[in-house]
């Protein structure tokens, strides 16, 4: 084999290497972008978790109370009303 096929291969080898780098290089930024994305979301759920533990802080006490009372009454059913049709 001759040093210019050599090369040749050599140089072919190396392009496809090079196509190799630059596509994981791109996914890579593809995989970043994605991670920005999921951490301002996570960001945004902390803060709604944060609000609902806070409501619910608050409405617990008062809520437990109602439902205490509403417990103690007595269970009235409730039937839908029927359409009855005329002739």
């Amino acid at each position: 084999m001759e040093k210019s096929d050599i090369c040749n291969r050599v140089l072919t080898a190396l392009e496809k290497i090079e196509r190799c780098i630059d596509e994981i290089d791109r996914r890579l930024d593809g995989m970043e972008s994605s991670l920005k994305n999921i951490q301002v979301s996570g960001k945004h759920m902390d803060t709604h978790i944060e609000f609902v533990e806070t409501v619910y802080s608050s409405v617990k006490n008062p809520f437990h109370y109602i439902m205490d009372r509403i417990s103690s009454i007595p269970y009235v059913t409730f039937t839908e009303p029927r359409v009855i049709k005329s002739d």
